[in-house]
């Protein structure tokens, strides 16, 4: 028997359910059956109809589930990616840190340095100046500890950076036969072993001072001031030299390449921004006195980000 799909009016039921009653207490049996058929066909239907909504209900809820999942996923993904990107960028920059530290001891253990210090003991040998060079070898000798020992840390103090610098800028006054003096200065520095620096920085500012600045004049004079105030240490290297135009005219390339030296000093400050432990910025300026130029001067600020010290 065919039914009709469109949907059921309330109260259709009721109605045939009472004539299917009125006809079997008639005993009209023929009427009673195809009455009852009736009924059973639209109770599938209604059936039916409620089949669908409910699958066009579980249908909703399964894309919802499912969309919510892939959105999980999604996330998931997103942060197990943020996580490996952010790892991926540690480990880049520790390789970096680590190749910058190397080339920061090349500065400073350059071939040029070692010669011209192995020429300068040599010539006192050949003078039979046994008692200078004994010092000069001893000191030599120091120096190279002093930058070994400084090349396997991350950080040094502002003890272990005065005698290194100290013990360095006595062997270059010697060899430049003392046409310079130099000295250190500590301000507001209770306790040397206290304070740090990054290993390996202010050598090859220090030697840029002296070959470009002074090592070419007499009474030429370099000061390192070391100045530690609210958590930051302030480290300001002078020279009386010919200044900073007058020397690029004069050494447009030394041995190292002022440069590359410089080059590898910004990176370095560039990537200590990433550092748990210090970041560190300087600034190189000419120094003048009534317009003239009277010198240079190489400013550094250090921070403290996290007191490992």
């Amino acid at each position: 028997m065919k039914t009709n799909k469109t949907t059921v009016k309330e109260g259709s039921l009721d109605q045939l359910q009472a004539r299917y009653e009125a006809h079997w207490e008639k005993k009209e049996y023929k009427k009673a059956y195809f009455t009852l058929k009736k009924i059973a066909a639209i109770n599938e239907l209604v059936f039916e109809q409620e089949k669908k909504g409910k699958l066009v209900e579980l249908e909703k809820e399964f894309h919802l589930k499912q969309k919510d999942e892939l959105l999980a996923q999604e996330r998931m993904f997103n942060e197990t990616l943020k996580e490996k990107n952010e790892e991926l960028t540690r480990v880049l920059n520790t390789q970096k840190s680590t190749e910058l530290h190397l080339k920061s001891l090349q500065l400073q253990l350059s071939p040029h340095f070692i010669f011209n210090t192995l020429q300068s003991i040599q010539s006192f040998i050949f003078q039979q100046d046994g008692e200078t060079t004994g010092d000069y070898i001893a000191q030599f000798a120091k120096l190279m500890r002093a930058i070994l020992n400084a090349s396997e840390k991350e950080k040094v103090s502002v003890k272990e950076e005065v005698e290194l610098l100290e013990t360095y800028m006595y062997l270059e006054q010697r060899r430049f036969e003392r046409i310079f003096s130099y000295d250190i200065q500590l301000r507001q520095i209770e306790n040397q072993n206290l304070v740090f620096l990054p290993s390996l920085l202010l050598q090859p500012f220090v030697e840029n001072a002296i070959l470009h600045g002074v090592g070419n004049q007499k009474d030429g004079k370099i000061a390192v001031v070391f100045r530690y105030y609210k958590q930051y240490l302030y480290i300001h290297i002078l020279d009386n030299g010919i200044g900073r135009t007058a020397a690029g005219k004069i050494h447009k390339r030394t041995y190292q390449g002022t440069s590359t030296a410089l080059k590898i000093m910004l990176e370095r400050a560039e990537l200590s921004r990433e550092s748990e432990l210090f970041e560190f910025h300087f600034r190189i300026q000419d120094r003048k006195k009534n317009r003239k130029i009277v010198g240079t001067q190489v400013s550094i600020q250090v921070n403290y980000l996290k007191r490992k010290t």
